[in-house]
């Protein structure tokens, strides 16, 4: 009786391994690409994600500035960021948050501090500060007294109450 033997065959083991590693390496690779695609538009999701978890820290921090990381802002997409959508789950009250535009009118646009226009045509890095305070007046004077970082205090009343806690966000660039 002869004996046949078949060559370059391979079991059916090895090529479902194959298969595993080559699912493996594409994942491994969407895991580094995504940040990486993520990072070049990241639309004002993040910005409002970013601003929200700000006033979360501050609101019990009176008088004190928190930056955001850099973040790249640009009129494509939505370039619109409502104070309605950051203090969402906040414990404060739209009539509590207001944007001011510190000096960046050729990039930003806001009629009553409510909703923030990004203008910018192209994509420009900025850092949003939150500055937060038992009152109006409190608040102004904080604000005046950053005047490395606060370029022009612009805010406008319009807060609900003067004796309530209140916030202002600004965008800043260094």
């Amino acid at each position: 009786m002869k004996l046949k033997i078949f060559k370059n065959e391979k079991g059916q083991a090895f090529s479902t391994f194959q298969l595993l590693i080559a699912a493996v390496v594409a994942l491994a690779l969407l895991g580094v690409l995504m940040p990486i695609i993520g990072g070049i538009n990241p639309g004002t999701d993040r910005l409002a994600d970013s601003l929200k978890e700000r006033i979360n820290t501050q609101q019990d921090q009176p008088g004190t500035i928190s930056l955001t990381d850099d973040i790249k802002v640009s009129s494509k997409g939505d370039p619109y960021v409502a104070i309605a959508t950051i203090t969402e789950g906040t414990g404060m009250s739209e009539g509590q948050v207001r944007f001011m535009l510190n000096g960046y009118q050729s990039d930003f646009k806001t009629s009553d501090g409510t909703v923030l226009e990004i203008t910018a045509a192209s994509s420009i890095s900025y850092q949003f500060g939150v500055l937060c305070h038992r009152n109006l007046e409190k608040l102004t004077e904080s604000l005046n007294a950053y005047e490395s970082i606060i370029k022009e205090n612009d805010l406008n009343d319009g807060f609900d109450d003067e004796d309530v806690r209140v916030c202002a966000i600004f965008p800043v660039r260094r």
